[in-house]
């Protein structure tokens, strides 16, 4: 299945918080304990890959910004700040 849009913010600063996606996760969570019927075949609902720029990705894993001083989330490598 090709990728499709969930949703696009857009505003003056970044989010806060998650609050914009709370309708479509409590959906996918239903969605995905349950499955879908159709025609009498039931199918099971499961997330491949969740595709986002750098700031949306680490606001929705809950970590620092790619820049940050330990801003790599696959390494414990600290970043260093240069004037």
């Amino acid at each position: 299945m090709p990728p499709f849009i969930v949703a696009v913010y857009s505003g003056k600063h970044k989010p806060n918080d998650l609050e914009f996606l709370v309708e479509f996760i409590l959906e996918l969570k239903h969605l995905m304990e349950l499955g879908i019927e159709f025609q009498g075949t039931h199918f099971p609902i499961r997330v491949h890959s969740v595709i986002c720029d750098a700031p949306a990705k680490a606001l929705i894993k809950g970590i620092l910004q790619y820049n940050g001083k330990y801003g790599c989330d696959y390494c414990e490598v600290k970043g260093e700040h240069c004037h």
